[in-house]
């Protein structure tokens, strides 16, 4: 395929050559490559090094350099670029960045897949943005602009990038608009490329803390209602209160996010406001992630399965998926008469056996029966019904390279609560983030099992001296296990990484059922945890204790902030002036609750008169949002 390749460079000197060479070093023919570097007004060696890279590569199809007159910002730079191409298909692609040598051909792949999509992203490592993709199909609610690719008929439909947007969630404004049209987007994990963001300047981090939280008013304004934009202020006011209150943010206001024109909602499309995040919940990389920089033993991915070869089907093609292809195997038990001949058989490209037991045996012993058939050093178990993400071997293998004398690991997973609709198709109703932050102690594991049997991975010394599954369990028999082998290795190793999807049943039926035979076995748990010996130290209960004490003066610190803030409101000179009107409005509000049978809501006069957290943020919200506050805005601006 045929990819003008757009670059923004704004003094990028220190990045080029090894941009260019990356590029150079692409397992793809170079002569269907459009270098287009679209330039900002560079004051550095920027230009000459350009000129310099040209002569050096000619092997590629084109190399554009487009000299813009002044800093008109990153859209406006990118459609300049996009213009100076003809290319089929356009990359927009930092510069600070080395892409992997086979990512091109990775894309190529998943246009292939999906050749009517409206555009696509690659993986950027060591840290992922903070966004959602579908585990099975890999769609995503926006693109990121550090690497996306777009079908250049879809970019001109969009008109390309708004150039209000200087810098900072442009690529969510041109994601949006291309789901307005109808067109779904694809991140695409194989298709991984090195991003050095994180190594910017302070100055640097300070002006993209405030872009995002300035664009993000702007969006809210463009696609969101009216309750988005109160919500926007509500975020502002809070981040403003935290005491981990970021100074970069000191000048951002709900009052100076610009007006835009509003995007008439079609097709089906929902923006969806969580925060600064533009997803209903997101997955988490808080640990650097990439492959493994050497051989890590091999892993025994242990699949336990009993009549539902539909779900076993998704949950090989999530192995199938995994961004590295080597390292690992899998092992299939089904519990009973053979029902997923044929499901396997459609998997030939993965390390991959298959057994049986005829008859049904339980989870617990077709469990065993798998791990006793692996041939790998470290096992973890994985269930029909559950998903893995496509780095939850990397992430493995990238932990065992790191801690080789490590016996016990678990990562971070999101939880998804929902029913699967009669054709067999998954529909959540919600998700939660399950975090490992704090690690996990013999009190944590005391009190709940902090982790689904997925996210665990063991040595297979572990399993061999302290057994496998307790095979009178058919519910808890993750957290005995786990009870077990803590106290045998002594900790877990944990990565706070998003690595898997576990779903749990939300309807009413199916709660219930689940809930009476996990109450079965809790017993059973608690003797077996009574009789044994945990090792602990007054240390580690100290600490804790402390970080529990911590999380709760934080908690303090955050309701001081907004008493403050709320008192600074209330005895205002603009607050006592505009008493009058709350006094007319709360007779109002009296009378139209007596009228209507309703509780009356009086606007209070001072924080004083509340009691919790909520209630002072409530407060400061309903003042932001009066008729006296908006009268008076005059006043505080010029008082500022």
């Amino acid at each position: 395929m045929h990819y003008d390749i757009v670059m923004v460079t704004y003094n990028s000197e220190k990045w080029l050559r090894g941009c260019v060479e990356a590029l150079a070093a692409l397992e793809y023919e170079k002569a269907q490559l459009h270098l287009v570097f679209a330039d900002n007004a560079s004051q550095d060696g920027t230009l000459p090094l350009l000129e310099q890279l040209r002569a050096e590569h000619p092997e590629f199809g084109g190399f554009t350099i487009v000299r813009g007159a002044k800093n008109a910002g990153f859209g406006a730079a990118c459609n300049a670029g996009a213009k100076a191409g003809s290319a089929p298909y356009l990359l927009f692609f930092n510069v600070d960045t080395r892409i992997q040598p086979d990512a091109l051909q990775e894309m190529d792949t998943a246009i292939a897949a999906h050749p009517a999509a409206g555009g696509w992203d690659m993986r950027q490592i060591p840290y992922l943005p903070v966004k959602y993709f579908h585990p099975l199909t890999f769609e995503t609610n926006w693109l990121s602009g550090a690497a996306m690719v777009l079908p250049r008929a879809v970019f001109q439909q969009t008109g390309g990038f708004d150039e209000s947007i200087f810098l900072y969630c442009e690529d969510v404004d041109l994601s949006w608009r291309i789901r307005n049209l109808g067109y779904a987007l694809y991140h695409v994990p194989r298709a991984m490329f090195l991003h050095y963001e994180k190594e910017g300047d302070a100055q640097k981090d300070a002006r993209a803390k405030r872009g995002i939280v300035q664009n993000n008013g702007y969006l809210r304004r463009k696609f969101g209602t009216k309750q988005d934009w109160c919500s926007y202020e509500k975020l502002v006011a809070e981040l403003k209160s935290r005491p981990d209150f970021s100074p970069a943010l000191e000048g951002v206001a709900p009052e100076q996010v610009p007006q835009a024109a509003h995007v008439h909602l079609q097709n089906g499309f929902v923006p969806c406001f969580n925060g600064l995040a533009y997803d209903e919940t997101t997955y988490f990389a808080q640990q650097p992630g990439g492959p493994a920089q050497g051989n890590a033993p091999l892993i025994s991915i242990l699949v336990r399965t009993h009549a539902r070869p539909h779900l076993l089907r998704q949950a090989l093609q999530t192995i199938r998926t995994q961004t590295v292809r080597t390292g690992f195997e899998v092992v299939v038990v089904e519990d009973g008469t053979p029902s997923a001949q044929e499901v396997v058989a459609e998997f030939p490209d993965l390390p991959l056996r298959y057994h049986a037991t005829g008859q049904h045996v339980g989870r617990g012993a077709a469990g065993n029966l798998a791990a006793q058939m692996a041939a790998g050093q470290y096992f973890c178990f994985f269930d029909e019904d559950d998903w893995l993400l496509p780095d939850y071997v990397e992430t493995w293998q990238r932990l065992l390279v790191q801690h080789p004398q490590a016996l016990l690991f678990a990562a971070g997973s999101m939880m998804e609560c929902g029913c699967f609709a009669p054709n067999g198709v998954w529909q959540a109703r919600c998700r939660q983030l399950c975090r490992l932050e704090d690690g996990i102690d013999a009190l944590t594991l005391g009190k709940e099992n902090p982790v689904p049997i997925q996210a665990v991975l063991f040595s297979r010394s572990l399993f061999e001296r302290c057994g496998g599954i307790d095979e009178k369990l058919d519910g808890l028999e993750d957290w005995d296990l786990w009870q077990r082998y803590y106290c045998e290795a002594g900790h877990f190793v944990c990565c706070d990484n998003c690595t898997s999807v576990f779903k749990m049943p939300a309807g009413v039926v199916e709660h219930a059922v689940r809930n009476a035979a996990i109450a079965s076995y809790m017993n059973r748990c608690i003797e077996k945890a009574a009789a044994r010996p945990v090792q602990t130290t007054m240390g580690a209960l100290m600490e804790r204790f402390a970080k529990a004490d911590e999380r709760t003066m934080q908690r303090s610190r955050q309701a001081q902030a907004y008493y403050d803030t709320a008192k600074a409101i209330s005895t205002s000179a603009s607050w006592r002036a505009t008493r009058p009107l709350r006094v007319l409005g709360n007779a109002l509000s009296a009378l139209g609750a007596k009228l209507s049978g309703a509780k009356a809501d009086p606007m209070p006069e001072s924080p004083d008169e509340l009691a919790s957290l909520g209630e002072y943020i409530e407060f400061i919200d309903r003042a932001r949002h009066s008729l006296g506050w908006k009268l008076t805005s005059v006043l505080r601006r010029r008082k500022q």
